[in-house]
């Protein structure tokens, strides 16, 4: 298991990534090795610990601890879309920080948070009429361990991926 759960402090205590949710068996992009030790050495600087989490564990989290997820965790049509349940599930069992891998540190330090998104620029992402919902996004998030938002946020995706039509080999996630 993922070693002691994090608790509050002045610092996050936990930076989790992962890695290997496609059933592909590719070695890692440079891009996202760079990314992982970018975030590795944030986390080694303030004192804290970094995982980067493997398809099995990621697995293990969800069946063991997150049992009414992991029908739908098992079947979703997209692979990424493990990661975004995973990435909940983490936060929820050990609060922290979560980035993808293919976002850098722009930082040296993270302060905790019952719940923080990143907020992207309006002009690279989104058209002028964007609300600010779609500014939003789920790269990085910091999160408090047992947040009950994170189980609110699991049953959403849920109904949410009920709702989508993937019988139709032509939508989109």
């Amino acid at each position: 298991e993922h070693a002691t759960r994090s608790t509050t402090g002045n610092n996050v205590k936990w930076f989790n990534q992962i890695y290997g949710l496609y059933p592909d068996d590719t070695p890692m992009p440079q891009f996202s090795e760079e990314s992982m030790e970018g975030w590795r050495a944030v986390a080694k600087g303030m004192g804290a610990q970094y995982h980067l989490w493997t398809a099995d564990e990621v697995d293990t989290l969800v069946r063991d601890h997150y049992p009414q997820c992991w029908h739908m965790y098992q079947n979703v049509r997209y692979p990424i879309m493990r990661c975004d349940i995973g990435r909940v599930a983490i936060l929820h069992h050990y609060g922290g920080l979560y980035s993808d891998l293919d976002v850098y540190p722009n930082r040296e330090d993270f302060a905790p948070s019952r719940l923080s998104v990143c907020r992207c620029p309006a002009k690279k992402t989104c058209p002028p009429h964007c609300s600010l919902v779609e500014l939003l996004e789920m790269e990085v998030l910091i999160a408090q361990r047992d947040n009950p938002l994170l189980i609110k946020w699991l049953a959403h995706m849920e109904k949410e991926i009920a709702t989508k039509p993937y019988k139709n080999p032509k939508s989109f996630y």
